[in-house]
Order: C-alpha cells, then sequence, then structure tokens
C-alpha cells in the first residue's frame, strides 16, 4: 500500500503510520457495522447469505456476504461453517427469511427449519416443498 500511494501521489508514507490510520479508521466505523449487522438481522423480510473462498496472507480464509437489495455486508472468516455465522452474528439472529443455496450448516439454524424460509436455487435446481421446507430438486442433466 506504501508503494502504491508513493506512485499514485509521489508522496512516501511510513508503513507505520499506514497502520494506524487504518487501524484508527477501523475503530471510526465499527459502530456502523454493528448498526448495518443489526438492520440485515432484525429489519430486513428476506436476507440473502453465501460465502466464497479466497486467500488471505497464503492461508484459505472465506468472505462471507449478507445482503438485500439495498444493503450488503462482507465479512472475512478464517471459518467457512457455524462457528463463523455465530461469529458474525448476522444469521443466529435473523428474524425474518434467510435466502441461501441450501448448504449444509445453513439448515443449524431453528430460523432456518420454519415453514416460511426459502432456498433461492441455483438455475439448474428447481423447489421441492418437503413437510413445508423448500428443497433443492436437480432438474436436467
Amino acid at each position: 500500500m506504501v508503494e502504491i500511494l508513493e506512485e499514485l501521489y509521489g508522496h512516501t508514507i511510513a508503513e507505520g503510520t499506514l497502520m494506524q490510520a487504518c487501524h484508527e479508521v477501523s475503530e471510526e466505523v465499527e459502530p456502523v457495522k454493528e448498526a448495518v449487522k443489526r438492520h440485515l438481522a432484525e429489519r430486513e423480510g428476506e436476507v440473502n447469505f453465501d460465502e466464497t473462498g479466497g486467500c488471505v496472507d497464503g492461508k484459505l480464509h472465506w468472505l462471507h456476504t449478507t445482503s438485500t437489495k439495498g444493503l450488503t455486508y462482507y465479512e472475512m472468516h478464517t471459518k467457512r461453517g457455524k462457528e463463523a455465522t455465530d461469529g458474525i452474528g448476522i444469521l443466529p439472529n435473523l428474524k425474518w427469511r434467510a435466502i441461501h443455496d441450501g448448504w449444509k450448516p445453513f439448515f443449524k439454524y431453528r430460523l432456518l427449519r420454519s415453514d416460511w424460509t426459502w432456498i433461492m436455487q441455483c438455475p439448474s435446481f428447481t423447489p421441492l416443498e418437503v413437510s413445508g421446507r423448500m428443497l433443492p430438486t436437480r432438474v436436467g442433466n
């Protein structure tokens, strides 16, 4: 980052100064981050959940996404499953509907077993209702 700033602006900045600035900004946005998480969990009718893997410092981490039509929250976590979603704190506190791809850990939450939870399907799947719960069913090849 230090090199990028020097290349873009022609000025050098000490790495420690940059790290301190990042830390200060991180602290400043913490209340906003928590408000977004609370809003997604408590105020939105349908909330989308997904995750994808990526490398951080050469190690596999997971980028967890939570989104609605107007709001998106991203958080990197070293874990992919329930430990991560519990740590992030949106899914365990969700008051409404979760839209997800049917990944097994999503069903570990009481809310996600209720009759009014929906699963957003991939194009190669079609919903099949079994005991009041939508389940993915492969169509075609």
